[in-house]
């Protein structure tokens, strides 16, 4: 049974982020941090352009706004492939993620197929 989550006025917000891979393998890094002060995640949604046999990525909370650095608070999804170009992986939460101000959630794309793509990501956030 998924906990509920809280509800405020206001309702969702959708934003999008695109992260740029390189046909060079390795970790790409994208920090997730809105302009309100904090926030709460309800879900995301990741599409990439093309396939990479065998690339995956992870989604950690942390206690940063930088790139790379910090402290994990909490890892939210790790491990998980892609399935293709253009196939969207969508991850909702069984309860909201709350990001105080100073914090992030990082998202890391691991390449190791060679192969050049955009990443797209789509954060719901509650106003």
């Amino acid at each position: 049974m998924a906990l509920p989550k809280r509800v405020k006025s206001g309702g969702s917000f959708y934003q999008g982020y695109p992260l740029s891979v390189a046909s060079d393998t390795g970790d790409y890094l994208l920090a997730i941090c809105p302009a309100t002060n904090n926030f709460a995640v309800n879900g995301i949604s990741i599409t990439p352009s093309s396939d990479g046999e065998g690339d995956y990525f992870s989604i950690a909370h942390v206690d940063t706004t930088a790139t790379a650095g910090g402290k994990t608070v909490a890892l939210l999804a790790t491990s998980v492939y892609n399935l293709g170009g253009g196939i969207t992986i969508g991850l909702d939460f069984a309860s909201l993620e709350l990001v105080n101000p100073g914090e992030s959630l990082r998202f890391t794309y691991t390449n190791v197929a060679t192969r050049a793509l955009t990443v797209f990501v789509t954060v719901e956030t509650i106003k």
